[in-house]
């Protein structure tokens, strides 16, 4: 299989960047940090505008830079998204798609200016000026122009932190289609874990300029070495790919099937056989030793314990296995003691199924 590999180096100051990692090159890869861990530096760098960064960056069989071999930036097709959109404001919304198109053959441009247009959804906005957008639309703006260069590899800076929460729920669609029906390799920065997990596959996590953590993003958030910290603690969740099974309007739930079982979550205009990833945070799940019929909860299932990982201010992380599935729980520490509970004890998972995000 293809693969990005990348071994960088890069210091300023008080700052040092020492990035070693290869990827799958295809899909998306998140890269989650905390603020001044190196996200956006080494996004820079890998888009070569760092140029004092040394080491090695191969795209699949292409080599971008190696020893004192640095491909230039013009050269580089990458599609950079950035916080801002950065239109030319005097320039229509179709203008601002065609601008850089100058470096691919015709035929190439009408392919990917159309492909971009219509994975965005912007037919309607073409003879608009920036100025006449909202922020989420300008941002799909500036997304399909990435695409429209035809790039080898996507670069996301944050693409939606300087967004409210409804531009946000309004973009993250179009970001979904992206990862789904492209087959160009991204990196998605951010600092929103519940924002990568809805479209990386793969996810990196980088702490003070050094990757921590490497592989898909299923192992990364279940790894109980990785419980605390980025992931972990209150931001602790796990990410389920399920495909619906059957709806039923009349109560307003659907039963999805995942790998480990079955589960009931709201039913929001899902249609039957559609694919899902789900989202459930550590602290929507408790356990319990029986299963409870006279609950609220409709989600209780079979788990077993598999880890126990130690978080902050007195709660515990449960890594649960069921089947092929793996879940967090987060606990308190007097939970734990009370319930008497151990590594391979057998226990009952509880999730809402409003707790449970798509």
């Amino acid at each position: 299989m293809s693969s990005i590999r990348v071994d960088l180096q890069f210091s300023r100051q008080d700052f040092a960047l020492h990035a070693l990692f290869e990827i799958p090159a295809s899909g998306i890869t998140g890269v989650l940090g905390y603020s001044g861990s190196g996200k956006t530096t080494l996004l820079r760098a890998i888009a070569g505008l760092e140029p004092r960064a040394q080491g090695s960056i191969h795209i699949g069989a292409t080599c971008w830079q190696e020893g004192s071999y640095a491909r230039p930036v013009h050269q580089r097709r990458v599609g950079f998204v950035f916080q801002q959109p950065n239109l030319f404001p005097h320039l229509t919304v179709n203008e601002n798609l065609c601008f850089g198109l100058r470096f691919r053959g015709a035929t190439e441009q009408s392919f990917a200016l159309d492909a971009a247009i219509s994975l965005l959804g912007l037919e309607s906005l073409l003879d608009r000026s920036p100025a006449t957008l909202s922020g989420g639309e300008q941002q799909r703006v500036a997304i399909a122009r990435a695409l429209a260069s035809a790039p080898e590899l996507l670069l996301f800076d944050e693409p939606l932190s300087a967004l409210d929460e409804r531009r946000k729920a309004e973009l993250l669609p179009y970001l979904e289609r992206v990862h789904r029906e492209l087959q160009v390799p991204g990196l998605y920065v951010s600092h929103a874990i519940s924002e990568v997990t809805r479209i990386a596959d793969h996810l990196l996590l980088l702490d003070a300029g050094r990757i921590v953590a490497n592989g898909p993003i299923v192992d990364v958030l279940t790894d109980p070495e990785n419980s605390t910290g980025l992931v972990g603690g209150d931001q602790a969740l796990v990410v389920i790919d399920v495909r619906v099974a059957e709806t039923d309007a009349v109560v307003g739930l659907a039963r999805v099937t995942a790998p480990g079982g079955d589960l009931l979550i709201k039913h929001d205009r899902l249609v039957v056989g559609e694919k899902l990833r789900l989202q459930i945070a550590a602290h929507d799940i408790s356990v319990a030793l029986t299963k409870a019929d006279d609950s609220s909860i409709i989600n209780i299932l079979p788990t077993r314990i598999d880890a126990i990982s130690h978080s902050t201010c007195g709660q515990v992380i449960l890594r649960l296995v069921m089947g092929e599935t793996i879940l967090l729980s987060c606990i308190s520490m007097s939970s734990l003691k009370r319930l008497n509970l151990r590594v391979g004890d057998s226990v009952f998972a509880q999730i809402k199924a409003v707790a449970v995000l798509t």
